[in-house]
């Protein structure tokens, strides 16, 4: 199995992140919001955290790994590639086996639709 998370998974366009939002469905599974758009093309990953909700950088940036190692380590569990925008929505630091299971309940749900 390939491990890896290269840039071309990265969603980085902001036309493509406001067509998830707006033709995307959503899942919640806490403390992720998990928008998703089926593709046929490889898929691509955004995460985001909340300013309002982290202040510090340093956390934030904490729980963006968190996310992306967790979808590094269980992307190959998808059955159908979808382009994703992962939003954390909790309040405070989880830990990552939380967030890990969120996120395997979340593939879970994007696999039975």
């Amino acid at each position: 199995m390939n491990f890896t998370f290269p840039k071309s998974q990265h969603l980085k366009s902001k036309k493509l992140i406001g067509e998830i939002f707006e033709k995307g469905k959503k899942i919640h599974h806490y403390p992720l919001l998990v928008y998703y758009l089926p593709c046929e093309s490889d898929a691509k990953i955004g995460v985001t955290v909340s300013k309002r909700n982290f202040k510090r950088a340093v956390d934030r940036n904490q729980i963006k790994r968190y996310l992306r190692e967790s979808f590094r380590l269980n992307q190959h569990q998808l059955k159908a590639p979808s382009h994703m925008m992962i939003v954390y929505i909790g309040k405070e630091i989880q830990p990552f086996s939380k967030i890990e299971k969120s996120f395997l309940k979340v593939v879970d749900s994007i696999n039975h639709v």
